[in-house]
């Protein structure tokens, strides 16, 4: 899909997969919510690695792929640690994880306004002969 599609229109239907996944998750008080909640999340978590795979190299360039790939693992790992922190936040002070889970929508909401902003590299042609 990604040879068809610009990088960055995928980026949004990515978030806003994200989005629809949250809102299942806020609605799942039945087994088949979840589930469906599950196997949304495990479409978009397919797509999200395959497109950012993607997305680095084309908009940063190969040559700086390394040093991308480790601040954004860093960065992940960092989030996953302190993740739950908020969540139980929200539950310890309103009771639950709906208000956590909306304000959570923010996230893809403005990833999806940044993604439609973002210019697609130009590449520069190579001149022969010189």
């Amino acid at each position: 899909m990604l040879d068809k599609i610009e990088v960055r229109w995928m980026l949004v239907a990515l978030f806003a997969g994200e989005i629809i996944f949250i809102l299942l998750l806020q609605q799942a008080t039945v087994l088949s919510l979840a589930i469906l909640f599950g196997v949304v999340w495990g479409v978009v978590s397919g797509i999200e690695r395959v497109t950012l795979s993607i997305v680095w190299p084309n908009y940063y360039g190969r040559q700086y792929i390394g040093s991308i790939s480790g601040i954004a693992m860093a960065i992940m790992v960092i989030g996953s640690a302190l993740g739950p922190l908020p969540f139980g936040l929200f539950y310890d002070f309103l009771g639950g994880y709906d208000e956590a889970l909306s304000f959570l929508l923010i996230i893809p909401a403005l990833a999806i306004v940044a993604s439609i902003l973002a210019k697609p590299p130009v590449k520069e042609e190579l001149k022969t002969g010189q």
